[in-house]
């Protein structure tokens, strides 16, 4: 069966929220002030998508294809976006707090000032995903899964005490 497809426009206050669309794709679309809270939208399809001020809490992303889709200033906390590609893709001051992105895909995923507080990454790859301005407290990943990824010193030392590393400064 064949999902719903928009290629090109805008959508503006417009609510899916409790949505199930299924194979959802969408490319060269933007989205304003959504409310997309607790949707399901598994095995979607977006490319080169922007999200602006929009509501994904709880909203379901599961093994989907993301790339070049730019979220700013969403709240997309309790998210799900396990098994997921997301290719170079952006999150820009969003509240992704207790989001899941367990075995997902996020090369070159850029997180600027974003709350990644208690987000889970357990074997997701992230090769050169960039977390330097974001707060990662409480993040949950494996060892396997940091190779690639971007921090600052401190992020690191956090990140080390994982595994029980004690990081010492001087």
């Amino acid at each position: 069966m064949e999902g719903v497809v928009f290629r090109s426009g805008q959508f503006t206050r417009a609510s899916f929220r409790d949505a199930s669309l299924p194979r959802l794709e969408l490319s060269d679309v933007r989205l304003l002030d959504c409310d997309l809270a607790n949707a399901q939208l598994v095995d979607a399809s977006l490319l080169r998508v922007e999200l602006t001020r929009c509501r994904l809490i709880g909203t379901r992303l599961t093994e989907c294809y993301l790339q070049d889709v730019r979220l700013t200033n969403c709240v997309a906390k309790l998210s799900q976006f396990r098994f997921s590609k997301l290719i170079s893709c952006h999150f820009d001051g969003c509240d992704l707090r207790d989001t899941d992105f367990q075995g997902a895909d996020l090369t070159n995923a850029l997180f600027t000032a974003c709350d990644l507080r208690n987000v889970e990454m357990s074997q997701a790859v992230l090769t050169g995903t960039d977390l330097t301005s974001s707060n990662i407290e409480g993040l949950r990943v494996n060892q396997e899964s940091l190779k690639g990824l971007i921090l600052e010193p401190h992020q690191a030392a956090s990140v080390a005490s994982l595994f029980g590393v004690k990081v010492r400064w001087t």
